[in-house]
């Protein structure tokens, strides 16, 4: 008993952590899933949207549940198994929500007329303006 207590304290004021780590694990995770959402899009010329979705989900996902735990967690509790268990969760969802993400991209293309996609994106966030 006395060593769950000890842990609770240790969560107890963790909320600076847990809001800080929420930034870094967004930018990161939601930039690598751009980028290879994107460059699986030309590897593929376009097809297999399904391949396309939850790989990138695999990758960006599963960055940002690592920092994202490491940051809020990481030296109070073990974050392996925690960060693991929630990139599960949101590859699992992903794949589930893959219909509706169909339906709306076919929607989408359909209204703006176009599906555009080129082997010439820049993918360095740094960069500003035109080439």
């Amino acid at each position: 008993m006395d060593r769950s207590v000890d842990r609770l304290r240790q969560l107890d004021g963790r909320g600076v952590s847990v809001t800080g780590s929420g930034l870094p694990s967004l930018t990161a995770g939601e930039f690598a899933n751009a980028a290879v959402l994107a460059k699986m899009k030309v590897a593929t010329r376009g097809r297999w949207l399904w391949m396309r979705l939850i790989g990138s989900t695999l990758i960006g996902q599963g960055l940002d549940s690592l920092v994202f735990i490491t940051i809020a967690f990481g030296g109070v509790i073990r974050t392996g198994a925690l960060a693991v268990k929630q990139w599960l969760v949101k590859v699992v969802y992903e794949a589930l929500m893959t219909p509706v993400t169909y339906r709306v991209v076919a929607f989408l293309k359909q209204r703006e007329g176009r599906d555009a996609y080129g082997d010439r994106t820049r993918l360095n966030p740094l960069l500003l303006g035109n080439p």
